[in-house]
């Protein structure tokens, strides 16, 4: 029985806490897991005010996951997020009866299906 307590609770955790560097040449962010996620952001954040186009620096980070050392350009930094633990779970998926319409002006993203045209009031 106590066995199955720190799953539980692992399974009620959010995601861990990491830094999100979003790059121009990316689609997705770079997902950086560091000891210390406020300064890294920090970083990130002075790095992107003090970008010069004429003299791009070279930022070095070391991580915590996957991704043990990055190297990028300040100047290729479009901007960066801070994911935080909030120790909720993630919402539950649409249940079985929820339609979801493709969006053609969002490039495949989903959005709810419109309303029956009966409803729309002339």
């Amino acid at each position: 029985m106590q066995a199955q307590q720190p799953q539980q609770q692992q399974q009620q955790q959010g995601p861990p806490p990491a830094v999100l560097v979003f790059l121009k040449s990316l689609a997705t962010p770079l997902v950086l897991y560091t000891p210390n996620v406020q300064e890294t952001f920090a970083d990130i954040k002075d790095a992107m005010k003090n970008a010069k186009l004429a003299s791009p620096k070279l930022i070095e980070k070391e991580t915590l996951g996957p991704l043990k050392i990055v190297f990028f350009w300040d100047t290729e930094i479009a901007g960066a997020a801070l994911q935080m633990d909030m120790g909720q779970p993630p919402p539950p998926p649409p249940s079985a009866g929820t339609r979801l319409a493709v969006n053609p002006l969002n490039k495949g993203g989903l959005m709810p299906p419109a309303p029956p045209s009966s409803s729309l009031k002339k």
